[in-house]
């Protein structure tokens, strides 16, 4: 029986264990935390749903990654800018899938927790190895390649169910806010990109609109937050070490949090090893064109929209949700003529996007 060491117990972490461990594989998963989702106080995120061709439940059953979580279709949202306000959808499908994180019952780590223990994983916590020991690194955002950070709050109201987004540099600088609420349970968070300095004052006046906006009530309120880690220097693999989800710096540079990405690259790293193929290679033809795709994205909405075009923003984002989403997903010619331009704009902006591991 091969042994397999994996370094992170995150999404891409688990997602390689559990499809080693089905394939006959000894893996053995060092998580730093004392347990799964430690990252993350209950925060509500959503699974990318973008891509046309198959509903993201659908790509996780063929990953061999069941349900056993509670999710929430998310196709209807306001958008605006504090001024303009907008309703989108019902969408055909839905464009996320919102899900709880943390490592309580009822949220995702949770559930991928059980998952990897019932396939036979040891899950070792509060342990660690160094990289270069590793077969995976799964360990999440990298220090030295974020490229966004994110505070918020979670919280109980008695407000309806309900999801926002706002358009704001004020709210958000060059990013975005969002409030999420289901069943009585919110999230409320504000993402902001390239000066993190800024993210306390945002999210003093995200929590400030919402509260005026909507009259909403915050009881029991929790501090959440996090970081975002895009590269265009992936380290998909060193010696023999493969590098996953955004440890490998796989990440929507616009809007998006990622977990898709998480899954499919920990997914691929597994099959590479069990099917005896070239990771880097694979990984560079699943998820280049994305990446580049990304860019251009990033390098419009900044270079052409955000700057004293909030409300254009929100009219372009509210058309653009009437339109299929491959249109955002898909490496186009445009996306082809702009990259160059892109790159050459954003590693100024972000030098460290250029960061390796």
């Amino acid at each position: 029986m091969v042994d397999v060491r994996i370094l992170g117990a995150g999404i891409s972490g688990l997602t390689s264990a559990i499809n080693l461990a089905k394939a006959g594989y000894s893996v053995d998963v060092y998580e730093r935390n004392s347990d799964c989702g430690m990252r993350f106080l209950g925060d509500m995120q959503g699974i990318d749903n973008y891509y046309p061709e198959k509903d993201a439940f659908i790509m996780l059953r063929g990953m061999n990654i069941e349900s056993n979580f509670p999710y929430y279709p998310l196709d209807q949202m306001v958008l605006t800018n504090c001024v303009i306000k907008k309703n989108i959808g019902p969408l055909k499908k839905p464009g996320h899938y919102l899900v709880k994180r943390g490592p309580a019952p009822g949220t995702l780590d949770h559930g991928l927790k059980e998952q990897a223990l019932a396939s036979g994983v040891r899950l070792h916590f509060n342990e660690t190895i160094p990289q270069a020991d590793a077969d995976i690194v799964a360990t999440g955002p990298l220090g030295n390649s974020l490229s966004g950070i994110a505070k918020g709050i979670v919280f109980e109201t008695k407000k309806g169910d309900m999801s926002v987004t706002v358009c704001n540099d004020a709210l958000a600088y060059k990013g975005y806010s969002y409030l999420l609420i289901r069943e009585g349970y919110g999230c409320m968070v504000s993402v902001v990109m390239e000066d993190f300095k800024k993210i306390g004052g945002c999210f003093d006046a995200t929590k400030n609109y919402f509260a005026k906006d909507l009259l909403l009530d915050i009881k029991n309120p929790r501090p959440v937050g996090g970081v975002g880690c895009f590269s265009i220097n992936a380290p998909y693999k060193k010696g023999k070490t493969l590098y996953v989800g955004e440890a490998a710096g796989l990440q929507d540079f616009v809007a998006g949090f990622g977990m898709l990405y998480a899954f499919r690259s920990g997914y691929l790293a597994a099959r590479c090893i069990i099917d005896g193929r070239d990771y880097a290679q694979a990984a560079e033809t699943e998820f280049g064109e994305e990446r580049r795709t990304s860019m251009v994205n990033r390098y419009l909405y900044e270079r052409f929209l955000r700057y004293g075009n909030d409300a254009l923003l929100v009219e372009l984002l509210y058309l653009s949700s009437k339109l299929d989403y491959d249109a955002y997903t898909r490496y186009s010619l445009m996306h082809k003529v702009t990259y160059p331009f892109a790159l050459r704009y954003l590693k100024k902006k972000y030098p460290q996007i250029e960061a390796r591991s």
